[in-house]
């Protein structure tokens, strides 16, 4: 994997960088995925930045340790083609009421990725373990997109992770997440979302809440 990026260069990367064809080309050949794909689709294609190497221990667990034919062998990241973060993250973070979630029912990142069957807890299932971890990252890719876009200023750090799983996760499979910023007020920025996989129903949900670390002047 690509080296000399840092979550810092997040907004350059996913700029400059194109997603693997190959990457494409397996989501492509899956039915149920394929029209997020498409030229009529509102989403364009990035790459999961967690898998890229990041020239230190950073993403480690993504980029080597679930990045194996038997885990995660394929993962790919979407997002809205109009790209307008800044007009987004302004909605949310009106006097913290209600953001992008309750103004559009598309979501502001997805993830796609195939779980193999290393991935198993029980039989033949996804370790929850393992969908919690997808849920953070893929909150942490929509966030890094927000807080580029508008106020580089401080960190963002996750507070809070709420899972609930509403089904079994069968492995392998492809699974797609969902993740939509609700608000922001003050420090706090509110995250939630969805996993599902062919059948379209809802295996889990998450909800989250972000912390943006102090800056200097504020300390």
């Amino acid at each position: 994997m690509m080296a000399g990026y840092t979550w810092e260069q997040y907004l350059e990367f996913i700029n400059g960088v194109p997603p693997d064809q190959q990457e494409i080309d397996f989501f492509s050949s899956v039915g149920w995925v394929r029209p997020y794909l498409q030229v009529s689709s509102p989403f364009t294609p990035i790459p999961f930045f967690s898998r890229f190497e990041k020239g230190n221990s950073n993403d480690r667990f993504f980029n080597k340790i679930i990045n194996t034919p038997g885990t995660i062998s394929n993962a790919l990241g979407l997002v809205r083609k109009e790209n307008d973060w800044a007009t987004r993250f302004a909605v949310a973070t009106n006097n913290g009421n209600a953001g992008t979630s309750q103004k559009q029912k598309e979501p502001d990142f997805i993830l796609l990725a195939h779980l193999g069957t290393d991935l198993s807890g029980f039989t033949d299932t996804a370790h929850g373990g393992v969908l919690g971890a997808l849920f953070d990252e893929a909150m942490s890719c929509c966030a890094e997109l927000f807080r580029q876009a508008s106020d580089r200023k401080s960190q963002l750090f996750t507070a809070n992770l709420s899972v609930s799983y509403r089904a079994p996760v069968d492995v392998p499979a492809v699974v797609m997440i969902r993740i939509w910023l609700e608000r922001r007020d003050g420090r706090k920025w509110f995250l939630r979302g969805k996993l599902t996989g062919e059948d379209g129903a809802v295996k889990a949900e998450a909800e989250a809440l972000w912390i943006s670390a102090k800056t200097k002047e504020n300390l």
